[in-house]
């Protein structure tokens, strides 16, 4: 009786556990926006892959392991792509789902003209996705972002990976220079804006060569990073704040987190 109790509550507990996750299923399947194009996929075609570095965003699945110019990379969630095609001049149009080799990726198209049967992709226009961050609030998040910040000091338990630290500013600053175009800074403020791109640069070809930088080298460059910040925090903030979620793993960890990018990508866990 005893034994026959116990599997009669397992199967009902696994009964439970499907019905919850095919309840998810069908509620996230409710909530998908209008634009989006189901059972549908955008192929390459010889023509119509938009090659771009994809590194920040990917670091499985690209063309010829190549993330640093690929036209498709591993992506957890649909919305990952919609956010880089947002952010790529030349991307029209984007793909999501299983691949040939099993991975759930994304396709980044400079057109529509590939369009083909899929069953269980989505695609959609550049505008279809989520609602696109402002550089201004990507710089700033993430360069306050709560590891990053603990990583000011240097190496220590609280930042034990310093190239990652470093990553980690690229990518803020790459975002503060998208957020600087077209704007009032001065000529002063954009040479030193130059200046510690270029400086984070050679410390990453540094770290990540046969030499290996001084802890003095990796506080000097991250010095100067936050002091370029700090001085332009004021003017970052003008843009409205948006209240982001960790379990939305479309953003990047130290925007979902307030973790580090990984070594890879910033997607990396």
């Amino acid at each position: 009786m005893g034994s026959k109790l116990v599997r009669l509550c397992v199967v009902f507990a696994c009964l439970c556990v499907a019905a919850a996750q095919n309840f998810s299923v069908r509620q996230r399947a409710r909530n998908l926006p209008p634009c989006l194009q189901r059972n549908t996929v955008l192929r390459h075609d010889g023509k119509h892959g938009l090659f771009a570095d994809v590194s920040t965003y990917g670091h499985e699945g690209c063309f010829l392991n190549n993330c640093k110019n690929s036209d498709k990379f591993t992506a957890a969630v649909w919305e990952t792509c919609a956010r880089l095609c947002h952010e790529l001049a030349e991307c029209t149009h984007w793909s999501y789902g299983d691949d040939t080799d099993g991975a759930s990726k994304c396709f980044m198209r400079t057109s529509d003209a590939g369009r083909q049967p899929g069953t269980g992709w989505f695609s959609g226009a550049k505008d279809c996705g989520p609602p696109p961050l402002s550089s201004a609030f990507v710089a700033l998040s993430v360069a306050q972002s709560r590891e990053l910040v603990q990583c000011d000091r240097g190496k220590s338990e609280s930042c034990t990976d310093v190239l990652r630290a470093v990553l980690t500013w690229k990518y803020a600053i790459k975002h503060l220079f998208v957020a600087a175009r077209g704007s009032t800074l001065d000529d002063q403020m954009q040479t030193h804006m130059e200046t510690i791109s270029k400086d984070s640069d050679s410390l990453i070809t540094a770290m990540t060569g046969r030499y290996r930088p001084s802890d003095k080298d990796f506080t000097r460059v991250v010095y100067n990073n936050r002091l370029i910040f700090n001085a332009l925090s004021r003017w970052l903030a003008l843009t409205a704040r948006v209240e982001l979620s960790p379990n939305d793993a479309s953003l990047p960890n130290p925007l979902r987190f307030g973790t580090l990018c990984g070594r890879n990508s910033c997607y990396e866990l």
